[in-house]
Formats: structure tokens, sequence, C-alpha cells
């Protein structure tokens, strides 16, 4: 979440509020206990240099190896080595996803119960 463009394909996405609250609908009309997965990425004039993420991250899972960091507590070592080392700059990056993701949640909503009183 600190890239706008993880470099990996995806099979399905929406680009619009509607569409996600139209995906929304329709599992809840199959009665599928699945969550939809909504990925939103940063602006990328918010993102972290890719490159230095790169370089960031093969430092972070090095260290980690070397002081046998693993499982459950690889996340918390991982974040705070990237927001050490960028003096904070990740948290800033952290702070845009969020802001985003509240915005989106947000628009989403309103367009899953904008469908729900046409229904």
């Amino acid at each position: 979440f600190y890239i706008t463009d993880s470099g990996h394909e995806i099979a399905y996405r929406v680009d619009t509020p509607e569409e996600a609250a139209r995906v929304i609908e329709a599992r809840d009309g199959l009665d599928l206990p699945q969550a939809v997965l909504i990925a939103n990425p940063v602006d990328p004039d918010k993102q972290l240099p890719p490159r230095e993420l790169d370089d960031l991250l093969t430092r972070a899972w090095a260290e980690a190896d070397a002081r046998g960091i693993k499982g459950n507590a690889s996340t918390p070592f991982l974040l705070d080595f990237i927001q050490r080392d960028t003096q904070g700059r990740s948290l800033e990056v952290n702070i845009e996803v969020y802001r985003g993701n509240v915005r989106l949640g947000g628009e989403i909503a309103t367009a899953l119960a904008a469908a729900r009183n046409e229904a």
C-alpha cells in the first residue's frame, strides 16, 4: 500500500463506487457469506518511489531474517523498519491510504444505499 501499482495482474476490477455496490448487491442476492475485498490504490503523487520501496523491502526482509523475525511478528517489524528508514514519509503514505479508503468506503456505502432504495 505504499505504491499505486504492484506490477501484478488482477483478474477482476471495478472502477466506480456504483460498480462496487453492484458487486456487493449481487453477492448479497446470491446469499454468499464471503467478503468483497476492495483494493484502493494510493494516489500516484503520494506514493513512495517504487525503486526506493523495493530497496527498503530488500533491506527490511534481510534484517528480519538476520534477527529471526518470522510469521505474525513480520508485519509490525517491516512497518517500523520502513517508517524509520523513510523518516516518517511512509506514515504519510499510510495516512493518505486511510483517507482514500474512508472516502471510497463512504462513496460505496452511498451507492449501495441508493441501489437498495431503488429496489
